[in-house]
């Protein structure tokens, strides 16, 4: 996608092709009644922004939008029912989860007596640099645990994982509004001869059927969760894995460009309007 702000030169300047593009996707989207979520960095700053605002550490009060901070969370469980299991079962989730909101959202550091490092915890000059709240949370949810595994040798299905996720946030954090931005099963590409194999794909059927119920009724005990994404729409590029590992509900051949619709594509739809119609 290119660019809105120019990277160089006067701040300013906007990318026409960039808003043309943005037009062009966000558009056809809004005729249908679907609400664009966007994401506004992913990783990279443009230094234009850094230089004149601070990045993210401006306070500028004019924006009357709501800003959330993408977690990427691991649910953890104890091997064994020792306490030394249970004491490294807390200290994972202190790394992957919990001193990121507890310094951003508290403004107090995640005091934890078996963390491992001093740079764990938030100084207070860092958590007073930070807005008073974070106005969304969300969760780019992982499950760690022993249980059905998927086309990616460390996750798993564990349908339990994200229940028990929500809850942790939910509890620790005063119910925070949550998004759930990445849920999705991997298939791996070996073994695979045509597309249409790759079509008919029952594992992430009952993968989502799993988690959505999960999701569901986290929402009916309390759970401020305001949204739920599937990784992914479409077969994308994979990072180190490229296209041998596939999340989307619609096959993409690389050569051709052409779009089928994944047997999961077709539950969710249906999914999707029965949620619709129960309104």
């Amino acid at each position: 996608m290119p660019r809105l702000p120019k990277t160089e030169g006067r701040f300013s300047e906007v990318n026409q092709l960039g808003i043309e593009f943005c037009n062009k996707l966000i558009d056809p989207l809004l005729l249908k009644g679907i609400e664009p979520f966007v994401t506004l960095s992913h990783y990279d700053i443009p230094q234009e922004l850094e230089d004149r605002y601070g990045a993210w550490l401006s306070a500028e009060s004019k924006q009357k939008g709501s800003i959330g901070i993408a977690m990427y969370t691991t649910w953890y469980e104890p091997l064994t029912d020792t306490p030394e299991d249970r004491l490294a079962t807390e200290r994972a989730l202190a790394f992957t989860v919990s001193w990121l909101p507890a310094g951003a959202v508290d403004r107090r550091k995640e005091r934890s007596p078996h963390r491992t490092t001093s740079k764990l915890p938030w100084t207070e000059i860092e958590a007073e640099m930070l807005p008073n709240k974070i106005a969304l949370e969300m969760l780019d949810l992982i499950v760690a645990c022993p249980s059905v595994q998927t086309g990616r040798s460390m996750f798993y299905v564990v349908p339990d994982g994200i229940e028990k996720m929500i809850n942790y946030i939910m509890k620790r954090y005063s119910n925070l509004p949550m998004f759930i931005t990445e849920n999705g099963y991997p298939q791996v590409g070996e073994g695979y001869t045509n597309s249409e194999e790759w079509l008919d794909d029952q594992a992430r059927i009952q993968y989502l059927d799993g988690y959505l119920t999960k999701v569901a009724k986290v929402i009916r005990d309390g759970a401020d969760v305001r949204g739920y994404f599937v990784w992914s729409l479409v077969d994308n590029f994979e990072w180190l894995y490229e296209y041998t590992l596939l999340y989307g509900l619609y096959y993409v051949d690389c050569r051709t460009l052409e779009r089928k619709p994944k047997s999961s594509a077709l539950w969710y739809k249906r999914f999707l309007q029965s949620l619709h119609e129960d309104q």
